[in-house]
């Protein structure tokens, strides 16, 4: 009898599988959601009237949007990063959307049409509000997250390949940072060459802080390597998703530029010599006696 691999994960190494896969989700679903919907409707697409005095979101899921926005509206480059995989989901699965604009899209891995669609990441929401809520999920519940959402950025990618648009681009970018003083960052992955986030505090010698990244996990981690670097310095700080710094007066600085890029282990990259770069902006104090 074969054991299952998952069998052998704890389960919090299964719990954080499961929420960079729903992650990977959630990218890969507001990419293809805001590409197609600017294109159908313009910028603005969820004030904007679809038909029949009807609009993209219904009042549920419009309140939820809302929300969102008004209370976090940094993490909101564009109006689909305020949506969730409720409201992600919906809008793939609605009818009038479904037809005109995602069927192409998602009748590669779901040939069944839309019920198809509906039924299988509507399988993801139970275990994703476990994961949300520090409850345990199941290993059948783990299989179902990685092997639907493989699907899914499947059918996105094969998309892509088929209009011809893989080169713009299907290269590893970060989705998420988060930083020791609770505060989380959301890249855009089509940004042009990289964004700037400034750290809301002003760091003074002695000072410890520490910046974590997530990858789009639909990149196996063999395939890039990521580099964290001082704009001023040609040092690697940090080779891994993690960076920790313990400030000296070297790191003295107004502004102090704190860069992570990543890089695919290809001959070719995306911006002549890496894929995605994210960069941190903060001052650095002499100590105070």
């Amino acid at each position: 009898m074969v054991i299952h691999i998952f069998y052998s994960y704890t389960q919090e190494e299964l719990r954080s599988i499961c929420r960079s896969s729903i992650e990977a989700f959630e990218i890969w679903a507001r990419r293809i959601i805001h590409n197609k919907l600017t294109t159908e409707y313009g910028e603005n697409y969820f004030e904007t009237d679809i038909g029949n005095s009807e609009k993209v979101l219904n009042k549920e899921h419009y309140k939820k949007y809302i929300n969102i926005i008004t209370k976090n509206p940094s993490r909101c480059n564009r109006p689909v990063d305020a949506l969730f995989i409720e409201s992600l989901i919906y809008i793939l699965c609605k009818q009038k959307l479904y037809k005109t604009l995602f069927k192409e899209v998602l009748d590669y891995s779901y040939p069944q049409g839309v019920e198809e669609v509906r039924e299988f990441l509507g399988r993801l929401i139970n275990p994703r509000n476990s994961l949300a809520h520090a409850n345990p999920i199941s290993i059948r519940q783990a299989e179902q997250i990685v092997c639907y959402i493989n699907d899914f950025v499947d059918t996105i990618k094969e998309y892509y390949i088929r209009i011809g648009e893989d080169k713009m681009w299907n290269t590893p970018f970060i989705i998420k940072a988060t930083d020791s003083l609770g505060k989380e960052y959301y890249p855009n992955e089509n940004k042009t060459l990289f964004e700037v986030f400034q750290v809301d505090k002003i760091f003074s010698v002695g000072d410890t802080y520490k910046i974590w990244v997530e990858i789009d996990n639909s990149f196996n981690e063999d395939s890039y390597r990521i580099e964290w670097r001082f704009f001023d310095s040609g040092a690697i700080l940090s080779p891994s998703h993690e960076c920790c710094i313990t400030f000296s007066v070297a790191e003295i600085s107004a502004n102090k530029s704190l860069s992570c890029k990543i890089i695919q282990n290809q001959e070719w990259h995306k911006h002549s010599h890496f894929e995605h770069e994210i960069v941190f902006s903060f001052d650095v104090l002499p100590c105070m006696e």
